[in-house]
């Protein structure tokens, strides 16, 4: 029983627990960084999915809006 609800995701396995205490360690510069921090604070690495993804449409909102006032200068 015990089985078919640690596949079901009710019950966790103890093996495999995380402390979500323990500090981000970034890749980039290995800077220990808090739980939940998004980019490192030392070298400002990505450190999310998330924050990459915010990232990543906040560049292209930019990329948009610099093609737009180009063409404007243009006519």
């Amino acid at each position: 029983m015990n089985d078919l609800l640690r596949i079901k995701g009710v019950l966790k396995d103890e093996k495999h627990s995380v402390n979500i205490l323990e500090p981000k360690k970034c890749p980039h510069c290995k800077e220990p960084n808090r739980p939940d921090a998004q980019f490192c604070f030392r070298c400002n690495f990505v450190m999310s999915f998330d924050a990459y993804q915010a990232d990543k449409e906040e560049r292209e909102k930019k990329d948009q809006e610099i093609q737009g006032l180009r063409k404007q200068t243009q006519i």
